[in-house]
C-alpha cells in the first residue's frame, strides 16, 4: 500500500508517470542488472583449489610433452643431417666418376691440395648449407683465407667453400681408386666432424682412436655416409670400436 501510494504520489495528472518516477525506476532496473551479473560472475569463477589443480595439470602436460617435441625436433635434424650427407657423398661419387674413379682428398696435404673433397663436391651440389649439420652449433667459415688447402676446381676457389664443417671425409681414402674398396657398403666415407677429415676405431699401429674427434650430435651418436652411398646412424660407442664400419677394407684394400 505505501508503494503504490508513492508510485501514486509521482504520478502526473493523467496517470502517466513523472521524470523523477520514471528515473527511479531506471534505477532500480540498472542495479537490479548489476547484481545479478555478479551472482552470474561468483557462480562461474574458479576456487583457489580448483586453479591449483589446474596449474598442475598443466605442469604435468608440459613435463610429458616437452621432451617428446624435443626429440621430434632433433629426430628433424637428424633426419636433414642424413640428407646431407646423402648429396655430399653422390657428389664424391659423381666427382670420382668423372676423374677416372679416383676418390678426392680428405685434407690439405692430399698429394693435390686443390682436390680436397670439400671443394670437389660443391660443384656438383652448389649449395654451401649441405656442409652444416642443423644440430651443430659452430658457425661454417666462408670467407678468404679460411680455407687454406687453395687452389681452386671447376673454376671455383677454395675460398668459397667451407673449411671449418660439419663433416669429415675418410682420412685413409683419399686419392684412392674406387676400384680399390672392396667393401664399399661398410666403408666410411663421410661422419659428423670437428674437421674435413676423420676415422673411426682404433688405429694401427698405436690403436689411438682418431683425435679429429667424430661429434655425436644426434642422440648420442652420430650419421655415416658409406662408399656406395647409403646413410646410417650409430651410437658413439660403436663408432669409437669401429663396429659396423671401416676405414679400410679388411683385406687392406
Amino acid at each position: 500500500m505505501i508503494l503504490a501510494s508513492a508510485c501514486r504520489k509521482q504520478l502526473w495528472p493523467g496517470g502517466w508517470p513523472s521524470p523523477r518516477a520514471s528515473a527511479t525506476w531506471r534505477a532500480a532496473v540498472r542495479k537490479g542488472e548489476v547484481r545479478e551479473k555478479e551472482k552470474k560472475l561468483k557462480r562461474s569463477g574458479f576456487t583457489l583449489i580448483e586453479l591449483l589443480v589446474v596449474i598442475a595439470i598443466i605442469a604435468i602436460l608440459a613435463a610429458i610433452l616437452f621432451p617428446v617435441f624435443a626429440r621430434a625436433r632433433e629426430n628433424a635434424r637428424k633426419s636433414t643431417c642424413q640428407s646431407n650427407l646423402k648429396q655430399l657423398s653422390q657428389a664424391v661419387l659423381m666427382y670420382a666418376q668423372d676423374y677416372d674413379e679416383t676418390l678426392p682428398g680428405a685434407n690439405c696435404e692430399a698429394l693435390d691440395a686443390g682436390r680436397c673433397w670439400n671443394l670437389v663436391a660443391y660443384p656438383y651440389i652448389k649449395n654451401t648449407g649441405v656442409f652444416r649439420c642443423p644440430s651443430d652449433a659452430a658457425p661454417l667459415l666462408i670467407e678468404p683465407g679460411a680455407n687454406p688447402c687453395g687452389g681452386s676446381f671447376k673454376g671455383v676457389p677454395a675460398s668459397a667453400v667451407a673449411h671449418h664443417l660439419s663433416y669429415g671425409f675418410n682420412l685413409q681414402q683419399p686419392n684412392r681408386a674406387l676400384s680399390q674398396i672392396q667393401e664399399v657398403s661398410s666403408v666410411m666415407m663421410l661422419i659428423e666432424s670437428k674437421h674435413p677429415w676423420a676415422e673411426v676405431g682404433p688405429q694401427p699401429p698405436y690403436n689411438y682412436v682418431a683425435w679429429s674427434a667424430v661429434r655425436n650430435r644426434h642422440s648420442e651418436g652420430s650419421n655415416i655416409a658409406f662408399m656406395d652411398g647409403h646413410v646410417k646412424w650409430f651410437k658413439s660407442d660403436a663408432i669409437l670400436a669401429g663396429r659396423g664400419m671401416k676405414n679400410i677394407d679388411s683385406d687392406g684394400g
